[in-house]
């Protein structure tokens, strides 16, 4: 994940990782079933795109 964050077109499972002990406030459009995880370093986003999508923070 850049520091805006990302986009991306197709349909299927989404991994990404944000370094950082905060956890991200985040923006997104056709993302769903998000999870956030804390791990080693960061944090763990995972979720299920469909068609054209977009993660941003915010």
């Amino acid at each position: 994940m850049t520091e805006r964050g990302f986009t991306g077109a197709g349909v299927g499972r989404l991994e990404a990782w944000h370094p950082g002990a905060e956890r991200p406030g985040l923006d997104t459009a056709n993302v769903a079933d998000i999870t956030l995880t804390r791990i080693e370093g960061g944090w763990r986003l995972t979720g299920n795109t469909a068609c054209t999508y977009r993660v941003t923070k915010n």
